[in-house]
Parts: structure tokens; sequence; C-alpha cells
């Protein structure tokens, strides 16, 4: 207690002011992101059938690679699981907001 100052309440903080963090900074603004029906597009049925097929084509690949003894249908699903997942690539690549 000997750098203790008289009427401190710390080791070198005076009375009266604060101690600890500084305050936080404001919070940025989330205006603009908000889902309304301006700033909101339809993707109409394309991305959902994609998804579906995706799955379906990539359940069928593993099912058939793993089961069946005729390699050309496992391929096919294969080739219809990548031309699938393409497709959802480029359908965003052409929606996403500039």
């Amino acid at each position: 207690m000997a750098w203790r100052r008289p009427g401190s309440t710390a080791c070198c903080t005076p009375l009266g002011e604060l101690t600890g963090s500084l305050p936080a900074p404001p919070l940025p603004s989330v205006e603009g992101m908000t889902e309304n029906s301006e700033n909101h597009q339809t993707t109409g049925f394309l991305r959902p059938l994609l998804w579906i097929v995706l799955i379906v084509s990539a359940a069928a690949n593993a099912v058939t690679s793993s089961a069946s003894d005729n390699v050309f249908i496992g391929a096919s699903f294969g080739l219809v699981t990548l031309a699938s997942a393409a497709g959802l690539v480029v359908h965003h690549y052409r929606r996403r907001a500039r």
C-alpha cells in the first residue's frame, strides 16, 4: 500500500476518473440489408430444381457406384451431378449483385 496515493481508487487513478476499457464504438447501420419486395429478387424454379437434381443424382451415384457392377450407370449419375453443380455456380454468378 505504499504506492497508493490518498484519495485514489487504484494505484494511479484519482477519484472521479473512469477506469477500464474505452466505450464501444457505435454499431454500423443495417439500412439496406433488410429483405423486402424492392430488393428481393425471385430466382424462379431453376435453382430449386438444380438443387433437387444435384442431391438425387449424388445419392444415386453413391448407391450405383458401390452396389452396381456396371460402371457406366454410376458415371452417368456422376456427370449429371457435375452438370447440376456447374449450373448452380453459373446461376449464382449471373444473379449476384454487382
